[in-house]
């Protein structure tokens, strides 16, 4: 989040109006500190409290650079020359899927460790792929479409959003003994990618648009944002598959140290700490 208020202070001076942008870097900054301080205090309280303080904050996360495309909002914002107030939406690919993470961790926490947490780790960066270069696509859809349909632009994020958190999200189950579904989830949101991303090689749809935009950009970045994606989630699926852990001795796979095992609830927050 502190990474991301820098990056739109750095961009501010390429919008029309720099100082708005200034002040939505200050409002991502004061919220980067609000998850800092939050973060010191995992595992200080109770694991819900903690689940639920996140979760109203990824959703403010979230409502930064996507407000403005809620159609009781957009009228106002466009008509009153306020879009430079909400931050861009690729500064926060990367804050995006750490707090999903965290969320997701929270909630899985009442279940033993059955794989590294490193696995979940890893999907941060194919979601943070996506969500980089899927904005530099909705960008331009919505620079064609968004006076007239400012509420595809809304589900066009929200479908980015959704699919990148799925990745995160399949592979924290995989290492929470959900194995399976975490596996089928990443497998089919992977294979989703891969089909999907074809579709955005030659421009956008006019399923987006009044008509077909044709090659706005290049072919690497329906490549980078889904493609690849994509097939990074597949390989996090063929990591679980290839480096199982061994069986403990109740013939369930075992990651968890034996202090970790007697009390479930132990997060990789409350074990390791947070920096």
């Amino acid at each position: 989040m502190l990474a991301s208020a820098v990056a739109v202070f750095t961009v501010s001076g390429q919008y029309p109006n720099p100082e708005h942008q200034v002040m939505g870097a200050a409002a991502t900054l004061v919220l980067g500190l609000v998850v800092g301080a939050a973060a010191l205090g995992l595992g200080a309280t109770n694991r819900y409290l903690d689940l639920s303080v996140f979760s109203l904050l990824f959703l403010l996360v979230l409502a930064l650079p996507l407000l403005r495309f809620v159609p009781s909002v957009y009228t106002i914002v466009y008509e009153r020359d306020l879009e430079s107030l909400f931050p861009p939406f690729w500064v926060f690919s990367l804050s995006i899927p750490l707090m999903v993470l965290v969320v997701t961790e929270l909630a899985l926490s009442g279940r033993k460790r059955t794989f590294s947490a490193a696995l979940m780790v890893a999907a941060v960066a194919p979601a943070g792929l996506l969500l980089f270069y899927s904005s530099v696509i909705v960008d331009i859809m919505s620079s064609f479409a968004f006076v007239t349909l400012p509420s595809r632009t809304l589900y066009a994020y929200g479908a980015c959003v959704g699919l990148s958190s799925l990745i995160v999200v399949g592979a924290a189950m995989a290492t929470r003994g959900m194995a399976v579904l975490g596996v089928l989830i990443l497998v089919a949101t992977g294979l989703f990618l891969e089909v999907t991303s074809i579709y955005f090689y030659d421009g956008i749809s006019r399923y987006w648009t009044f008509s077909k935009i044709w090659n706005p950009y290049s072919v690497w970045v329906p490549v980078m944002a889904g493609t690849v994606p994509g097939a990074m989630a597949l390989l996090i699926v063929l990591a679980r598959v290839i480096f199982t852990d061994s069986t403990d001795q109740n013939g369930h796979e075992g990651y968890a140290s034996a202090g970790t095992a007697a009390n479930p609830d132990t997060t990789m927050f409350q074990r390791k700490g947070v920096s």
